[in-house]
């Protein structure tokens, strides 16, 4: 049973690997049953891709922000440890009558939200099914709905982590720093029991290079994702390093710069402004959501990508979005800190991208008129490692968390916690 919060018709990254699990568990002889929320958003797209969805199920949420608060503002508890803690009781409730039912017997949950972890948890204590629980990223919860944490939050937040992963018959982490973070976090824990697959990408989702056309007259850097102010996908750098190259005359209206379902910030005040003052309105075009196979059309169409992970405690993530840019081949402006391990992902596989402290304002100026100069020449090219398309494809993750199900199950049968 999976227990997944974020699934397609939702169109995130989340969402999309949990869908690709569903996809490709029923080749490693396991038969996945969803528990999702109930849906909101009638995009259409991969669910219309998604086999027998009678094994899809979805359950009802009241949701602190749009149910709870008043005026835009709700008491803090509500909203712990996430905005989705209304879901819990409503997917705990359905989950076991799936489960009494389908006679499933082995539940995986999948965090963020951190709800999920909690579903699971319940799940495991009630039924006394084993359970694998999956944190995409470690549980940091450095900011809460946009309130910065007090020591209580802390604490709490540090029980209820160490709850799930002490009571966790597994544990699934995304990068091998997050397995070392968990291990000196909680040193008493059998590191066998914690697995690391990889954020990774769906070959399905990729499209021949050579099917799309560059536009052989614009100088195109795409980005596509969340964009915000003062965290770990903020622009700011990058806009300031394109303004003054514009104000230097160095690059002009040959320039564009396409950003994709990058949320509510782009359609604030305040970032109209700073493209304004930039000099960038004649560039840049704003994209909101699209279809997840539209936006790799975009990917493909680019002469440059960009890829943005600030903020020193985000080292042990590495983005969905890397493995993707990864998968196209495409030269990467990279701009995070050198000793994140997007950053080790992004040198190793992809000799033709940049690397630059995110900080670095005269090398990301340096990085751009490289790529630049390499695309006014005519020789900017795509390089595709093809370790990186056998290690990081889906279809072969999905064949580590199955075994990490039969390891579970072995250890469970064996008598071992």
């Amino acid at each position: 049973m999976l227990i997944a919060y974020f699934f397609p018709p939702e169109i995130t990254s989340a969402a999309f690997r949990a869908y690709s699990f569903f996809k490709y568990l029923p080749l490693y002889g396991w038969d996945p049953y969803v528990l999702t929320v109930a849906v909101k958003n009638k995009t259409k797209g991969p669910q219309a891709e998604i086999p027998d969805r009678g094994r899809i199920f979805h359950s009802f949420e009241i949701e602190t922000k749009r149910h709870l608060s008043l005026f835009g503002r709700f008491p803090l508890f509500l909203a712990f440890p996430d905005n989705h803690i209304g879901w819990l009781p409503f997917a705990f409730f359905k989950s076991v009558r799936i489960i009494r039912r389908r006679k499933i017997r082995l539940i995986f949950s999948t965090s963020y939200p951190w709800t999920s972890s909690l579903v699971g948890l319940l799940l495991k204590k009630t039924l006394k099914l084993p359970w694998v629980t999956e944190f995409r990223d470690p549980w940091i919860n450095l900011f809460l709905e946009g309130k910065k944490k007090n020591r209580i939050v802390d604490y709490l937040n540090y029980k209820l982590e160490k709850m799930v992963v002490e009571n966790a018959d597994g544990v699934i982490v995304t990068t091998a720093q997050s397995k070392e973070y968990y291990l000196k976090r909680f040193p008493r824990i059998d590191g066998n029991k914690i697995t690391v697959i990889y954020n990774g990408f769906d070959a399905d989702d990729l499209k021949p290079l050579k099917n799309i056309a560059c536009n052989k007259e614009k100088f195109t850097i795409c980005y596509a994702g969340l964009l915000q102010e003062g965290e770990y996908r903020d622009p700011k750098f990058f806009l300031r390093a394109l303004s003054e190259l514009k104000k230097e005359r160095k690059i002009g209206k040959e320039l564009s710069l396409i950003f994709i379902g990058c949320g509510k910030y782009v359609e604030r005040a305040k970032f109209k402004a700073l493209i304004d003052d930039a000099g960038l309105e004649e560039n840049l075009q704003i994209i909101g959501s699209v279809e997840h196979n539209v936006v790799f059309d975009y990917f493909s169409a680019a002469d440059v990508l960009l890829l943005l992970q600030q903020e020193s405690c985000y080292n042990d993530c590495v983005p969905v979005k890397a493995f993707e840019y990864l998968a196209l081949g495409k030269p990467i402006i990279c701009l995070t800190s050198f000793d994140a391990e997007t950053a080790a992902l992004v040198k190793k596989y992809s000799p033709q991208s940049l690397v630059i402290d995110y900080r670095d304002n005269r090398e990301i100026k340096k990085g751009i008129m490289e790529f630049y100069a390499k695309w006014q020449d005519n020789v900017l090219v795509a390089h595709v490692d093809p370790e990186f398309m056998r290690l990081f494809a889906r279809k072969r993750q999905t064949s580590e968390l199955a075994e990490a199900f039969g390891s579970v199950l072995f250890r469970k049968a064996a008598g071992f916690n």
